[in-house]
């Protein structure tokens, strides 16, 4: 098989092709949706909150800023939870919706 440069790219070992594949299939986190309240400050601008996450707030110049503010929000929120579990006793419940 010819690279982009139409040098011929070294062809890798099918064990180690799947080892990186299953490898990459465990990095894939699921998505999760998650629920935020928009408030349009006076000033200009947006503030949400997610409803799932109390913790969660942040604040953006428009819709598209506040939406990449949010999710790092409750990423850092899910970081912590997930420190917090793992000092504490705990069960793990499931739910089907």
């Amino acid at each position: 098989m010819l690279r982009g440069d139409g040098q011929k790219q070294p062809r890798l070992d099918e064990k180690y092709t799947r080892h990186i594949t299953q490898n990459v299939n465990l990095i894939l986190v699921e998505k999760r949706k998650f629920t935020v309240v928009l408030q349009e400050a006076p000033e200009g601008g947006y503030s949400g909150r997610c409803l799932e996450l109390p913790g969660a707030i942040s604040e953006g110049n428009t819709l598209s800023e506040l939406k990449t503010n949010m999710a790092e929000a409750i990423e850092l929120v899910l970081e912590s939870l997930d420190k917090q579990a793992r000092r504490e006793k705990k069960i793990v419940i499931e739910i089907s919706s």
